[in-house]
């Protein structure tokens, strides 16, 4: 099983479907706590409240309609998710080539680790996991770093 080191924090892919795409991972952060989520949709999970919509149980069918309503806010949000992350990179590329120009390093590790300690807070605040805030900063700091060293001229 592969394993992919990130800083204090590594995810490991924990399931797959049979054309070998990961599902789920496991990310093993700070704390130790290990946070598990889905990387893509289960079709099996899903499927089961789509098919309880038309359920002869009305109670039934109104639990999984309001599932279905509250997963359209979910998809909404991760559509937001997406285009802010696409800003993100925007603005990173441009930091690349700053860097680049300047002959600056691509890792920044100090600003990594306070970084780390901003986002865990905020999560905290936030009544987030830290850890799951963790994995998501360590998961973008590595592609920036990847997307600096290009710019650079750098192999990634």
């Amino acid at each position: 099983m592969p394993v992919t080191k990130r800083h204090c924090c590594r995810v490991v892919p924990i399931r797959w479907n049979r054309k070998g795409t990961t599902l789920a991972v496991s990310a093993f952060c700070q704390s130790g706590q290990a946070i598990d989520w889905d990387v893509m949709n289960n079709q099996e999970a899903e499927t089961s409240i789509h098919d309880q919509v038309g359920a002869g149980d009305p109670e039934v069918a109104n639990r999984a309609r309001e599932v279905e309503e509250l997963r359209a806010g979910v998809d909404n949000i991760d559509a937001a998710v997406i285009h802010m992350l696409t800003e993100r990179f925007r603005v990173t590329r441009q930091i690349s080539h700053l860097k680049a120009e300047a002959g600056f390093a691509p890792a920044d590790p100090g600003r990594e680790s306070e970084q780390v300690e901003r986002l865990r807070s905020l999560a905290q605040d936030g009544g987030l996991d830290p850890d799951l805030a963790e994995a998501y900063l360590h998961l973008v700091a590595d592609a920036a770093k990847r997307i600096h060293s290009r710019v650079a001229g750098r192999e990634a």
